[in-house]
């Protein structure tokens, strides 16, 4: 019969050793977000960490795994992420490179009158559990409020107003506005992997809403959260609907608000994402024009009036909207 081995501590880390191989140089620059180190079983080379396990998550990242305590990096790879990181937003850069476009960024934010200035890290694993992370800055300024901007060039930059605009009480002190040729709603899109269970507006407790800027489902967005339906409230530059759809399927946000028949041609092609509601408002979109200009109004007034005699409303209704909730979204041509 085999007599049982005591193995001796320092066979131990050697079949440690044996079972976490060294990374190179250029590997210590990736992160990773695990506990996979020991100070006796370094990740990466000593050359480069002078014989500490290196990790960038620091204490408080919700992302990945906590760790109570990060050992220091050399001079050669700086930290990416400071203490307190949550939900993917860091409270600041330690690269060289991100210092200066941030200071610079600050600076643009103060200097355009009282904009904010956010910080993402999107950090992507490899099943070795190395990686790298992506830290993004975004600059809100009020000055990026683009869509109710569009209306003061009514009239001299350009006739009319014809990308799918609601007609709200203070747009109608903007310009002039024909009739309504569709009836649709806010609508609510969320990672369907990530919150399975949201359906609606009453399931948002607790989740950071994404809105764009100046959209009319921003005051739906303050409303609930007023109510204490959402945690918080993001908002996006209007030209940056894309990004806020990527942070939605990476999970730095909860959902996203936006009328139904842009949701679901946006979601056409991003099956991690589901329109779960519709509905949530009920607004009328129309052609606007220049306050005053009653010539141009009628004609397109007029316009409309006969493509609807002729059925063409119908057939467009069934070509584009052939995924729309009817009980939400209607075409009143």
């Amino acid at each position: 019969m085999a007599r049982p081995v005591a193995l001796r501590p320092e066979s131990v880390q050697a079949a440690r050793r044996a079972a976490h191989p060294r990374q190179t140089a250029s590997a210590a620059a990736q992160m990773s977000i695990r506990v996979i180190a020991s100070p006796d079983c370094p990740r990466r080379s000593d050359a480069i960490m002078n014989g500490n396990a290196g990790t960038v998550l620091r204490t408080g990242a919700s992302r990945g795994t906590p760790i109570a305590a990060a050992t220091p990096y050399d001079s050669a790879v700086p930290a990416t992420i400071a203490t307190g990181a949550h939900a993917g937003f860091i409270a600041k850069d330690y690269t060289p490179r991100m210092r200066i476009l941030r200071a610079m960024g600050i600076f643009i934010v103060i200097a355009l009158a009282h904009g904010c200035m956010a910080t993402s890290v999107t950090v992507r694993m490899r099943p070795d559990f190395s990686g790298h992370a992506t830290i993004t800055s975004r600059l809100y300024l009020p000055g990026m409020r683009a869509f109710d901007g569009i209306f003061a060039g009514l009239g001299t930059k350009f006739d009319v107003v014809a990308s799918g605009a609601t007609v709200t009480e203070h747009r109608k002190s903007l310009a002039r506005w024909c009739a309504p040729y569709l009836r649709s709603g806010q609508s609510l899109v969320v990672s369907h992997e990530r919150s399975p269970g949201v359906r609606g507006t009453d399931d948002l407790k607790g989740l950071v809403l994404g809105v764009q800027d100046g959209n009319t489902s921003e005051p739906v967005a303050r409303q609930l959260h007023h109510a204490g339906k959402v945690a918080d409230v993001r908002v996006y530059p209007y030209d940056a609907i894309d990004t806020a759809l990527d942070d939605l399927e990476a999970g730095e946000l909860g959902a996203f608000m936006k009328l139904e028949p842009v949701m679901r041609w946006l979601t056409a092609t991003r099956p991690r994402l589901q329109v779960v509601a519709t509905g949530i408002t009920t607004e009328y979109l129309a052609v606007a024009v220049a306050s005053g200009n009653e010539a141009l109004a009628e004609q397109i007034d007029a316009a409309q009036r006969a493509i609807a005699g002729r059925g063409e409303g119908t057939a467009l209704a069934a070509r584009w909207f052939a995924r729309i909730d009817p009980s939400a979204t209607a075409v009143l041509l």
